[in-house]
């Protein structure tokens, strides 16, 4: 009972007069009630109010976390379960806003990439037009076998340069929308193996380069199925690019390794190690095989190129179910390792 009147709460709605009474039982209760009613009118009124109102304030209980919780349980549940998720709402906020404050940044930074290589890329296709058109004009006005021969191989150099950085641009176009897909084909591996060699040897000789093949492990006597016209394409650019940026009398080496063979399947490791101009640590870490992108630096800033070729070897490498790793220093040089599996098939086939 005692604890059924604590949670009594009084609200009044209106103004009242507060009186006191007593109730009095026995067979003396008239006369008892006579005499307190006249002790009661000697007393100070205002006394009696006071305090009426300071027991009323005593027995007010206080309010408290545990009287809210006891008294309005599902309300405070309810505020806090709100309280949860309006702070899990501003944390879901603020990450999304992070994310595409960073998307943005990635969008400009690729626009301006972008941008970049159309401008160099311009330039990249008007000096070798400019230097087939030059040739031919000058071969229309000579009669000299030698030169002409002379010519024509420039001729040709500027349209094998001018053909590669088209289709640069058509692989990537074809990357980017995922339309690019393996054709494989039956091929010796030495054959394979020379053809790289023997594009890029001359590049080399050129420049006084010393070009080193090396075989660990491997015996490339056997056939393998696999898409050789996109394996050149890979192995031809980290090498053109070893020639690129290695100075004249510098060396680069080619070294294929069988490191385990499975089967029909056959784990090759092939580095591409070059003594040349190396590659800076944040470029390396972060723009390496960005499309669109080169270093731009003392040490390689004079050397030309589309910023398309090593985005093209990685994502073909990827195609192919194989990685591509780099180490490099500035000036010290720069080593790829791609690791492959190429299928070993019957020659007959």
């Amino acid at each position: 009972l005692e604890q059924n009147i604590e949670n009594i709460k009084e609200m009044p709605i209106r103004p009242v007069n507060v009186g006191m009474g007593l109730r009095f039982k026995g067979a003396n209760k008239v006369l008892l009630a006579s005499a307190v009613n006249k002790g009661i009118a000697y007393l100070d009124k205002d006394k009696i109010a006071k305090a009426m109102f300071l027991a009323g304030l005593e027995a007010t209980p206080e309010i408290t976390m545990r009287s809210l919780f006891r008294d309005h349980r599902n309300l405070m549940l309810g505020l806090i379960v709100l309280g949860v998720f309006i702070l899990l709402g501003c944390a879901v906020l603020v990450t999304y806003a992070q994310v595409m404050r960073k998307e943005r940044d990635k969008v400009r930074q690729a626009n301006r990439d972008r941008s970049e290589f159309f401008a160099r890329m311009s330039h990249d296709m008007r000096t070798p037009m400019n230097g087939i058109l030059g040739m031919s004009y000058l071969s229309e006005q000579e009669n000299d076998a030698h030169v002409l021969r002379d010519n024509m191989a420039k001729v040709k150099d500027s349209g094998l340069y001018l053909l590669g950085l088209i289709n640069d641009s058509l692989d990537l176009q074809k990357i980017e929308n995922g339309n690019l897909h393996l054709e494989k084909q039956v091929i010796q591996g030495k054959k394979l193996v020379d053809s790289i060699v023997n594009m890029i040897k001359h590049s080399a000789e050129r420049k006084q380069i010393e070009f080193k093949v090396k075989y660990v492990n491997d015996d490339l006597d056997f056939y393998f199925s696999v898409d050789a016209q996109r394996v050149k394409q890979i192995f031809v650019n980290l090498l053109s690019n070893a020639v690129r940026y290695t100075p004249n009398g510098g060396c680069i080496q080619l070294i294929i390794e069988s490191t385990a063979i499975e089967g029909n399947i056959v784990h090759e490791k092939i580095k591409v190690m070059d003594t040349g101009v190396g590659i800076s640590k944040d470029f390396l870490q972060s723009k390496l095989f960005t499309p669109y992108t080169r270093e731009q630096n003392a040490a390689s800033g004079k050397y030309a190129g589309s910023g398309l070729g090593l985005s093209i070897a990685k994502s073909l490498i990827e195609l192919m179910g194989g990685r591509i790793e780099v180490a490099s220093e500035l000036g010290e040089g720069t080593v790829f390792t791609v690791y492959l599996d190429f299928e070993r098939v019957d020659a007959s086939q």
